[in-house]
């Protein structure tokens, strides 16, 4: 309830300052619908193993949030121009009992960051404003991130929709051909162009707009947020 809390908290403050209302509902699948479009967003949080018999608490770089959005009404007066949005966070499951998929407790300032940049989009699509490039404030804390991403673990790829499930497939092909630099060939298809393609080409759709973490996130997350040293921290 208090990460659900924070969410609401955070997402009302920022929305706060656009003419019509929108409304966070938080739930507990992924259901595509016709009409709304989508954002991913990969941040920092916290997950701790619900087994009674044990203690495990860690922390990800890799939680993945689900965000679904859509303006309802229209400009005739015929009805109350509003937004809806629709919030899937991915669980991750304990290393020690590989059980159920624990709940994700995102760090504020991730939570913070992808509101942000879901308001962007909003005031971009629906509003037709400019908004600035930067993320929020970038914040430089300390971890190791060699680890790689633990698919057998990860909710969302399970789901199949879990960007570095799909990244760590592409470095195992690269790494059975040794002339592939995944970096330089991959790095338009994972970062730019879903986002560049779906703002402008397909608002309608679901698929229309979905936003690659990494165009702005991944900035955030792999080059600039290097976590706490004092973190108890697992690269799941």
């Amino acid at each position: 309830m208090a990460q659900q809390n924070a969410w609401e908290t955070k997402f009302n403050e920022l929305f706060s300052e656009l003419n019509d209302p929108w409304n966070l509902e938080i739930v507990s699948n992924v259901v595509q619908e016709s009409g709304w479009l989508q954002m991913q967003y990969t941040g920092k949080a916290t997950f701790e193993c619900s087994t009674a018999t044990c203690n495990n608490r860690w922390t990800s770089i890799n939680a993945g949030a689900r965000i679904y959005y859509r303006q309802f009404g229209s400009n005739t007066g015929q009805q109350s121009q509003h937004g809806k949005v629709k919030l899937f966070l991915g669980g991750q499951k304990c290393l020690k009992c590989n059980g159920v998929f624990e709940n994700a407790m995102w760090h504020n300032l991730y939570i913070e960051r992808a509101i942000t940049k879901l308001l962007n989009k909003v005031k971009q699509k629906f509003y037709g404003l400019n908004v600035p490039t930067s993320t929020t404030g970038n914040a430089y804390v300390q971890a190791d991130m060699s680890a790689p991403h633990q698919t057998g673990l990860c909710e969302f790829c399970a789901m199949g929709i879990c960007q570095h499930g799909q990244q760590n497939d592409i470095d195992s092909i690269a790494s059975q051909f040794g002339h592939l630099d995944v970096n330089d060939d991959y790095d338009d298809v994972w970062d730019h162009d879903y986002d560049d393609v779906s703002d402008d080409d397909h608002d309608d759709v679901l698929d229309g707009d979905y936003d690659d973490v990494s165009d702005d996130d991944y900035d955030d997350v792999w080059d600039h947020d290097y976590y706490d040293q004092y973190d108890v921290y697992h690269n799941y």
